[in-house]
């Protein structure tokens, strides 16, 4: 949880200038928020796991981790699903140009876009 987030804000910016990149992790979880992505200096957004696993066979999990990649791309972000187990999420999430997908076994597919 994050009590200063200007101080927070400043501190990743001093790191983000050292040339160090910045990821939001477990997004769409316990305390990150929408207001995160917007107040702190990320370059990367990870879903969190519990999105991924067996989103395939829910239409709502489908359409909120759609929405969430559509925000974070129009914000310029990377976004890495991590916790793809099955083919058919690690498809949907190259459908979806996530940019990397982190499985279970810590194979890591990277899918670079224009």
């Amino acid at each position: 949880m994050i009590h200063d987030i200007k101080s927070v804000s400043k501190t990743l910016g001093e790191l983000s200038d050292l040339g160090l990149r910045i990821s939001l992790d477990d997004f769409g979880t316990g305390y990150s928020s929408l207001s995160h992505i917007i107040d702190l200096p990320i370059d990367e957004l990870k879903l969190d796991r519990s999105f991924i696993s067996d989103f395939h066979h829910d239409a709502k999990r489908q359409n909120v981790i759609s929405n969430i990649i559509q925000l974070a791309h129009g914000m310029g972000l990377i976004v890495v699903a991590e916790g793809v187990e099955v083919e058919a999420e690690a498809t949907y999430c190259g459908n979806m140009v996530v940019t990397c997908v982190r499985d279970t076994t810590l194979h890591i597919l990277c899918l670079y876009h224009v």
